[in-house]
């Protein structure tokens, strides 16, 4: 059984990968990416309120993304973003800032019980 959750298109050029995911930012520590969720990445932190999410596998493109913040309860005001996206490093950005300004949020605002979703749909080969 395959670590993705795949939808395969009527046509044959359209492989088609949900890759879903959860992270913890905590506060400005590394993430531990043993508190993971979901399979085939793993996550780095570049800075304040930016993330790198690595892929395991390589994609051609990105069809479609949602990324939200769960368990808002200290910081009502942060939503989760896309940032850049470079498939060819295998690499998407997710930047968590406040939606009342767009300013990147500081990582010590982060409760231990926040999280960080996503689902990437990524076109995984022409052919199957």
């Amino acid at each position: 059984m395959s670590k993705y959750r795949d939808r395969n298109r009527e046509s044959i050029t359209n492989h088609i990968v949900d890759l879903e995911g959860r992270f913890f930012p905590n506060d400005v520590t590394a993430i531990d990416n043993t508190q993971n969720k979901g399979h085939g990445f793993t996550v780095f932190r570049n800075g304040v309120g930016d993330f790198t999410v690595t892929l395991t596998d390589e994609f051609l493109s990105l069809i479609s993304f949602k990324v939200h913040m769960q368990n808002l309860a200290v910081n009502a005001d942060s939503q989760a973003e896309l940032g850049d996206v470079d498939l060819s490093a295998k690499t998407i950005d997710i930047r968590i800032v406040k939606k009342s300004d767009g300013t990147v949020v500081d990582g010590a605002a982060y409760d231990a019980n926040q999280s960080v979703s996503f689902r990437f749909s990524l076109k995984q080969t022409e052919v199957i």
